[in-house]
């Protein structure tokens, strides 16, 4: 896979000319790929050891090698240290890497992240890095460890996804895709500006007069309370979420 610009639902929904339902659908049955930015520590296996990163096969996401640690199994019975008898000691390698980029969800990962309202984990998820020779090579994602004493022991935290990270790759000029972030941007910026709005109980006349006040004190030479006052009427005019 060469680089890639993404967009998110929104955005893929606009360029294909679709409902993003639909996008949700073609991505929870696999028909699209949906991609998240991972930042995360990842595991692969003995059959599957990455090679050195490079820019040129993988412009997307890049990782770094953290060594393979060799975990037993099947050498000690009921916690003891004593082997099994009659059994050899198995080592399994279980190389890591510390990922961040780009990489792509399983079907079924994206089912469970647009059918639940709270965010999901990626522990103990699969993931997959793309190439550019369309080959791929999937990884699990297993968090990070801290000690924090004898009596909490470990605690593994691993980044979580929630319906707005899931992103799709985008065919559109980089010049459209800045566009529609800078779109989704001023929306967020307007509905900040309507929750402050709310809870700073502003009049609804004579407000862009006192704000422009405010903002000259602050040591600010604009807006004008003409601009201030079609922010907060845009602000005030937003649709809430359906």
């Amino acid at each position: 896979m060469d680089e890639q610009d993404f967009a998110d639902i929104a955005s893929k929904a606009k360029e294909l000319g679709v409902s993003e339902s639909v996008i949700r659908a073609r991505a929870m049955s696999g028909q699209m790929d949906a991609f998240v930015f991972l930042r995360e520590r990842v595991a692969a296996t003995q059959e599957e050891f990455l090679p050195p990163w490079s820019y040129e096969e993988y412009p997307n996401v890049r990782w770094r090698d953290l060594g393979t640690p060799y975990d037993p199994s099947d050498t000690y019975e009921h916690g003891t240290r004593h082997l099994i008898a009659g059994k050899k000691r198995t080592l399994t390698p279980n190389p890591r890497y510390e990922m961040t980029g780009w990489v792509r969800l399983t079907p079924e990962f994206a089912a469970t992240v647009f059918t639940r309202k709270t965010p999901v984990s990626l522990r103990g998820w699969h993931v997959a890095i793309d190439g550019r020779d369309d080959g791929f090579t999937a990884v699990e994602v297993i968090g990070s460890s801290e000690f924090l004493g004898v009596e909490t022991s470990y605690v593994t935290s691993c980044q979580k996804v929630a319906s707005e990270d899931v992103m799709f790759s985008s065919e559109q000029p980089k010049e459209s895709v800045r566009a529609n972030l800078d779109a989704r941007r001023e929306k967020s910026l307007l509905r900040i500006i309507r929750a402050l709005d709310v809870m700073a109980k502003l009049p609804n006349r004579g407000s862009a007069g006192s704000i422009e006040k405010q903002l000259q004190e602050l040591g600010f030479s604009g807006p004008n309370d003409e601009t201030i006052r079609k922010v907060i009427e845009e602000a005030r005019g937003l649709a809430v979420d359906g």
